[in-house]
């Protein structure tokens, strides 16, 4: 069974793994953007992803919350 700090440790490095792929979603988002004739389709999907993404890291705060309380 993990420790409390060891679960602490663990919600952290999701929550960096989580930043990082909205960051890089962000990124290819803009990349996209930025051609010449950017495909729409390619962009909605970009954005669904960032909108579940920072689903995921709200959860995974709350979830840092609850153990730091």
């Amino acid at each position: 069974m993990l420790t409390k700090d060891q679960k602490i440790e663990v919600v952290r490095a999701r929550i960096s793994v989580l930043e990082t792929s909205i960051y890089n979603i962000e990124t290819l988002l803009l990349e996209e953007q930025a051609k010449s004739q950017p495909i729409q389709i390619v962009i909605d999907e970009l954005n669904s992803q960032k909108s579940e993404e920072t689903l995921s890291l709200a959860a995974v705060n709350g979830r840092l919350e609850e153990l730091l309380a």
